[in-house]
């Protein structure tokens, strides 16, 4: 065994997948784990062949694996060291393809003369064998504790705060609706930050019958802590320490929140099944609801990269093929080969996108798509049903226009996690989306409440802002039957939201809590919009 372990390149196996489980172990929060098929494949592929390719020219197993390992390393490190270049000024240089490709090239070219200087290889590959056999132990560790304490997490129960009343004949109760438009600010702060009035959506959403709350604001300033605030009518403590965006693979806390909320809890005790979409994002993802609406897992046969496939990519020197082929004509060349599963996924023409996340602008535009169409599906589910529906959009990446036309322009997408390139493109896009949504909404509200028996409990809100001040506002609109409406108040934040509803229509008796906006675990602010101050 200690001959094998001194005398045979297991390192250059291990170094091969290290980078991939690394990736896999930071981002699992955000990720389907079928996403790493592909990425897998072509990385055994890949090193399998640059191996043989290395042993016939050396002839020598050792040698193959040395130089190997040398060139996966410079490979897979090219994407982290030409963006963290850019983020830093005094690295500035490196951002530059004409200059990193020679130093890398050089570096090679020396460590190749280093190893062709070493005489005897056995001390050399024993310690390279333990030091990437821990670096790949630690990340099977660490993925393997995150998804065990996903399930722990996921299968504890929440602590009910109060019982509901049971109504007495089910078939009256009404279907309610959660539509988040991620990242949907406030009126005032749109017309005042962005220069845009939607004060004729706004007013579209009154003659529907909502109460649109001229100062809602969210408790908390992210995604997840805003929602599960919502869900279990209470402030989490612990939120900003348990932020997933600074700790991906520590999603136990948040999964357990969203998906066993108090208000999935006491809506299932009372006969209610939970209806939801397949998500973007498997953490906010109800994959425990009764009915899941989706288009299924991720599939090696799409035409496009997921977008962790995209990360991986990215973090490689697969980006200086981005640089040479920036319009992505190659690239679709090759993605004509799976043209049968891109039309049946979408009828959307993506062909006039470009730019490095193009492939991940394609998957989102698909996924919003197929939710939006399939929204006014609902109705039709028997039973009284709790139906969470969360879009991102106005959330980047900024791919609609106003009209809904796809922006083939990739300064609105091309930055990092599928962001706009500059604030300009950043405020224009968001705005377009604005635009878009406002139209697309309306009818589907509509329909679904002619299409509904019992005229539903409607909640579409934002669940933040998009930046600065305005992040500390967001939409909250209520369609609420049976004069329901009568309690809502304009400062309304999300945390009161179900505390109204269950006291208004199953005649329980939450309290209302303090308004509040958190932006950290102990801090809070005040509106930041003059006209809105309490």
């Amino acid at each position: 065994m200690k001959k094998t372990f001194t005398r045979l390149p297991w390192f250059y196996i291990l170094f091969t997948f290290y980078p991939l489980l690394f990736l896999w172990a930071v981002n699992i929060s955000q990720m389907d784990p079928a996403v790493v098929i592909r990425p897998f494949l072509f990385t055994l592929l890949g090193s399998a062949l640059l191996y043989g390719l290395l042993y016939l020219i050396f002839r020598n197993g050792i040698k193959a694996g040395l130089i190997g390992s040398l060139i996966l390393i410079a490979y897979f490190t090219y994407g982290h060291v030409y963006y963290a270049a850019r983020a830093v000024p005094a690295l500035k240089l490196l951002n530059h393809h004409a200059v990193l490709i020679p130093l890398y090239l050089l570096l090679i070219g020396l460590g190749v003369w280093g190893i062709f200087r070493i005489k005897k290889y056995d001390n050399l590959v024993l310690y390279l064998n333990a030091i990437s056999l821990i670096l790949v132990a630690v990340q099977l560790v660490e993925l393997s504790y995150a998804y065990i304490n996903t399930s722990l997490a996921a299968s504890r129960p929440v602590k009910v705060q109060s019982g509901l009343t049971l109504p007495t004949d089910l078939k009256d109760m009404p279907d309610i609706y959660v539509i988040v438009l991620d990242t949907y600010m406030r009126s005032d702060a749109l017309k005042q930050d962005l220069g845009y009035d939607n004060s004729p959506f706004i007013n579209q959403l009154t003659k529907m019958g909502f109460y649109v709350a001229s100062c809602g604001h969210p408790d908390y300033t992210f995604t997840y802590a805003s929602i599960s605030a919502m869900l279990n009518m209470r402030y989490i403590p612990g939120a900003y320490a348990n932020d997933a965006w600074d700790d991906f693979s520590d999603n136990g806390f948040w999964s357990n929140l969203l998906k066993n909320s108090e208000v999935r809890a006491q809506l299932k005790s009372v006969g209610y099944k939970t209806v939801a979409f397949q998500e973007e994002y498997p953490l906010m993802q109800f994959d425990n609801s009764d009915v899941l609406i989706g288009k299924d897992h991720p599939s090696v046969n799409s035409a496009y990269l997921y977008p962790f496939e995209v990360m991986y990519q990215q973090s490689t020197a697969a980006i200086i093929l981005n640089a040479l082929d920036p319009s992505g004509k190659l690239e679709g060349a090759f993605q004509k080969v799976f043209s049968s599963s891109s039309k049946s996924a979408s009828t959307v023409d993506l062909s006039g996108l470009t730019g490095p996340n193009k492939d991940f602008v394609a998957t989102h535009i698909i996924a919003t798509n197929f939710i939006l169409d399939h929204i006014t599906d609902v109705p039709a589910i028997a039973g009284p049903k709790f139906a969470y529906i969360h879009l991102f959009i106005p959330h980047a990446p900024f791919v609609y226009g106003p009209d809904g036309q796809i922006e083939t322009d990739p300064g609105y997408y091309s930055d990092a996690r599928g962001g706009a390139t500059t604030e300009a493109y950043q405020l224009k896009g968001y705005v377009n989306q604005v635009q878009y949504i406002d139209k697309r909404i309306v009818p589907i509200l509509q329909t679904v409440i002619s299409k509904s028996k019992k005229p539903p409990i409607i909640i579409l809100m934002g669940d933040h802002g998009l930046e600065n001040a305005n992040r500390l506002t967001d939409l909250l609109a209520y369609y609420l039957p049976d004069k329901g409406s009568a309690k809502l108040y304009p400062t309304i934040s999300p945390v009161n939201t179900f505390r109204l509803i269950f006291d208004e229509y199953f005649g329980a008796n939450y309290p209302l809590l303090p308004d509040i906006t958190y932006i950290g675990d102990k801090l809070t602010k005040p509106d930041p919009f003059p006209g809105c101050a309490p």
